[in-house]
C-alpha cells in the first residue's frame, strides 16, 4: 500500500522518496476546515432568519431573475455543503493525525544487544521525554 500524503511522490524532483512534514498538510487542512465549518453553519442560520425577518434579506439582482426565496433556500443548501465539507475535512484532518503522531518508545530494561534502552523510534523527541516523565520511574502511570 502506497503511503500517501506520507511520502512525497517521484514527480517532485528534490523531494522524491523523503517524509512529508506532518504539519505541511495539517495546517492547511484545520484552517480550510474552520473556514468552511464557520461559513457552513453561518450561512444555515442566516437563511432561516432572513426568511422570519428578524434580520434583514440579502439585496437581490432583479436583472438576473432573482427571488428571494429562491435567494435564502439556495444560501440555506449552500450553507448545508459548505458545513458539510468543513466538517468532512476536519474528520480526515484529525484521522490524519491520530495516523502520523509520533510513537515513542518506552522500555524499563536495557535492550541486550544494544547495550543501552531505545530512545524515539520515530517522532519528536520532546513530546518522548514528556511522556516518559509522566510515567514516573518505575514506567507506570
Amino acid at each position: 500500500m502506497y503511503p500517501w500524503g506520507q511520502v512525497f511522490p517521484r514527480w517532485t524532483l528534490f523531494l522524491s522518496g523523503r517524509r512529508v512534514p506532518r504539519l505541511l498538510p495539517l495546517i492547511p487542512a484545520w484552517l480550510t476546515a474552520l473556514g468552511l465549518s464557520v461559513y457552513g453553519v453561518f450561512l444555515v442560520i442566516y437563511a432561516p432568519l432572513a426568511a422570519l425577518g428578524v434580520i434583514p434579506p440579502p439585496r437581490l439582482d432583479t436583472d438576473l431573475g432573482a427571488t428571494l426565496s429562491g435567494t435564502l433556500w439556495l444560501a440555506a443548501f449552500g450553507g448545508t455543503a459548505f458545513g458539510g465539507l468543513g466538517f468532512a475535512l476536519l474528520v480526515a484532518a484529525r484521522s490524519y493525525s491520530a495516523r502520523t503522531r509520533p510513537v515513542c518508545a518506552t522500555a524499563t530494561t536495557p535492550e541486550p544487544s544494544l547495550g543501552v534502552a531505545p530512545a524515539a523510534v520515530r517522532g519528536d523527541e520532546v513530546r518522548c521525554r514528556a511522556a516518559r516523565a509522566r510515567q514516573g520511574p518505575e514506567g507506570t502511570a
